[in-house]
């Protein structure tokens, strides 16, 4: 699991669900082909494959 501080927020990711909170409000996203640049944009990891 991954996850940041963004604002008066947070940015999660965890296996392939990107969680995004904001201001009380909760949205997930399931991920697959956008995976490995989720992980770039969202947390400056570079990446050859999705960790297992």
């Amino acid at each position: 699991m991954n996850f940041r501080l963004d604002g008066d927020g947070r940015i999660t990711l965890s296996g392939r669900i990107l969680t995004r909170t904001h201001g009380g409000s909760r949205t997930e996203t399931v991920l697959d082909a956008a995976l490995l640049a989720a992980y770039r944009a969202h947390f400056g990891v570079f990446l050859d494959r999705a960790v297992s």
